[in-house]
């Protein structure tokens, strides 16, 4: 077996990586934004971004919310991997719209998407954005996340924010996942509420989960593994916590 699988091959039980934070804009409106930040910061620890920046490199257009085709295609024109398990039918919303997502939705999800998002443009978008980025055609699992941090990937998710909460109700909220142990996924919940290093039990995350789509990131590198601190947990450590901004 090659070196680098048999370090992957005992790393299995826990992994988390040394992620900055960057928190949601009090208009409650830049979670992806805050998500591709985070992604950005951590393999590029030399580059800063402005809220302006991200709504352009994402695609954001005023109070509305994101949906993730413009931002992975500016990942990906900035030298990242990007991988994507999803069973959206990309060329069907685009033909249909919320007809589309009426039959693989649910209504409270379809209510959000028509409320907060731009779907003519996101429709036009859909149009080319298969054949940009390439896409697995098939339901993602956790065991597809934990895969992807071990190999140095940082993973983005869509959450329901109301059921992670227990709250009523439907609000889709993307979350950055850097690690993982036996019990629990460890997040960074940009919010709002803001929970850096957020532990969600695997039974609240697979059921806020209702989004069924993973996008998995790395910077293009030979060396991966060498930009990838991992978080040593111990108590004590120098290591033990994270850089949070605002």
């Amino acid at each position: 077996m090659p070196e680098k699988e048999t370090a992957l091959a005992v790393m299995t039980t826990q992994t988390d990586y040394l992620v900055p934070f960057f928190q949601n804009t009090a208009d409650d409106t830049h979670c992806a934004q805050a998500t591709v930040r985070m992604i950005r910061k951590y393999f590029e620890p030399q580059l800063d971004f402005t809220w302006d920046e991200l709504d352009r490199g994402t695609g954001k257009t005023g109070l509305h919310a994101t949906w993730r085709m413009a931002g992975l295609i500016w990942l990906q024109s900035e030298g990242y991997d990007v991988q994507v398990i999803e069973t959206l039918d990309y060329a069907a919303f685009a033909h249909a719209g919320v007809a589309y997502l009426s039959k693989v939705y649910t209504p409270e999800a379809v209510e959000f998407e028509m409320i907060w998002t731009d779907l003519p443009l996101e429709r036009e978008r859909a149009k080319t954005f298969t054949d940009l980025v390439s896409i697995q055609k098939r339901s993602p699992t956790q065991a597809d996340i934990e895969q992807f941090l071990l190999q140095g990937y940082l993973v983005q998710v869509t959450l329901n924010r109301n059921r992670l909460n227990g709250w009523p109700g439907y609000h889709g909220h993307a979350v950055l996942v850097k690690g993982y142990d036996a019990s629990s996924f460890i997040g960074h919940d940009p919010g709002l509420p803001a929970i850096p290093n957020r532990v969600i039990d695997r039974e609240t995350f697979e059921a806020s989960w209702t989004d069924r789509h993973l996008v998995a990131v790395r910077k293009n590198s030979t060396n991966w593994s060498d930009q990838a601190p991992l978080i040593d947990r111990s108590e004590g450590s120098a290591n033990s916590h994270e850089a949070i901004a605002h």
